[in-house]
């Protein structure tokens, strides 16, 4: 009977030595266990890495935000040394202290990026095909040139009586085009020489940056002390109207209201 049982052992082991093969997720997790684990670290730092080029050192707080345009080939060189080909569309630009920050849709990573103007190496505008030096100063400048600039331009001595309305607009968090309506009505008041194009005036008025809520106040302030009554009465009626189109008030706009209010009165 003992010879049985030893023959019966001997052929389950060689069974399980040469002739068995690994269910699937057994060699599933003979490979996965074969990584060691500083291995899938450094994998996963390389991954993460790729998406860090979008953070920069810049005080966008105290920064000025400009207006600006244009498509543009650059040679980027991030915050690690790693320098890369890609192309930008340039939403706006930031400027403190003479640094400057663009804001662009990149398609190299197809998602929002902020360049800053030190680290690009060279800049081609792609719809002139020359190489710029500052690309900053040259997307400015195409703001400047275009129809929504132009509009820009025009409606500058107004820009106390708009910054409080785009104030008012993105008090809750973005800016509507019916809001927009009422700002463009507002300007379209006050600028009677210039003719605006409702389309130029609503790309010019999304382009304008907000102040925050110390500047807000300080603007309110001014006009009070400038005995500017009748253009904060209009103002106060432009904001309640833009509130309006809104079936909730948020708490921002609700104080931003009670500023323009007490100065009213």
């Amino acid at each position: 009977m003992s010879w049985i049982v030893g023959l019966t052992l001997a052929a389950i082991a060689i069974y399980f030595a040469f002739l068995r093969q690994p269910k699937p997720h057994e060699l599933v997790i003979r490979i996965e266990t074969s990584v060691s684990p500083e291995t899938t670290q450094a994998a996963h730092d390389d991954a993460e890495a790729e998406e860090k080029d979008n953070w920069e050192q810049f005080d966008f707080y105290r920064a000025r935000m400009l207006p600006a345009k244009g498509q543009y080939r650059i040679n980027y060189k991030d915050q690690r040394g790693l320098t890369t080909e890609r192309d930008i569309a340039v939403k706006r630009v930031h400027e403190c202290g003479g640094e400057y920050a663009i804001d662009a849709h990149c398609f190299l990573r197809n998602a929002h990026r902020s360049f800053l103007g030190e680290r690009i190496e060279k800049a081609i505008n792609l719809d002139s095909g020359e190489i710029v030096e500052n690309l900053a100063s040259d997307a400015i400048a195409q703001y400047s040139d275009s129809s929504e600039g132009r509009a820009l331009s025009a409606i500058e001595k107004e820009w106390m009586g708009v910054a409080v309305l785009v104030f008012i607009c993105r008090a809750d968090g973005q800016m509507r085009k019916a809001e927009r309506a009422i700002v463009a009505e507002y300007l379209k008041r006050h600028c009677t020489d210039v003719k605006l194009d409702d389309t130029e005036l609503d790309s010019a008025i999304k382009a304008i940056g907000e102040p925050d809520h110390k500047e807000f106040k300080r603007i309110i302030r001014d006009l009070k002390t400038a005995d500017e009554r009748d253009r904060l009465t209009d103002l106060l009626d432009c904001a309640k109207r833009i509130i309006g189109t809104q079936n909730n008030v948020a708490p921002m706009e609700k104080a931003a209201l009670e500023i323009i209010e007490g100065a009213v009165t």
